[in-house]
């Protein structure tokens, strides 16, 4: 899992969120690829329109903050739902510091993967977890 998170690590959060009944798969990855793509929109935008450039700069800046904002959200529902010690100061460093590691750790404690396989699609969510 060490390999999925560092090399995809919306496809491990949304995972992890699915498996917890956080959030839906495809919405996880819907939302991570549309901010993917407003980035990518925004940097395209022509030298002339300097108005646009300073638009640009700060929708590039949401793209960089938006997984480890994501991280700390599910390391802050993790704590809660399985009742770990810590605090968000910990989560909010090492979301910053290390994403994968902290993605890789979550994965690992709620088995949202199967150790030996590379699979991106969800696993089931865990029954405690499904909302009725």
């Amino acid at each position: 899992m060490g390999f999925m998170a560092i090399l995809c690590p919306v496809v491990s959060m949304a995972q992890i969120s699915k498996r917890l009944g956080i959030a839906p798969y495809s919405l996880v990855i819907g939302v991570y690829i549309g901010l993917y793509l407003l980035g990518h929109l925004s940097a395209s935008v022509e030298y002339p329109f300097l108005i646009y450039i300073s638009v640009a700069a700060g929708l590039a800046s949401v793209l960089w903050v938006a997984i480890p904002i994501g991280i700390i959200i599910l390391r802050v529902n993790i704590r809660e739902l399985f009742d770990i010690p810590g605090n968000i100061a910990e989560d909010v460093l090492l979301a910053f510091v290390c994403g994968p590691c902290a993605i890789a750790q979550m994965a690992a404690h709620v088995g949202s993967y199967e150790p030996g396989t590379c699979f991106f699609g969800p696993r089931s969510t865990l029954e405690g977890y499904v909302h009725q």
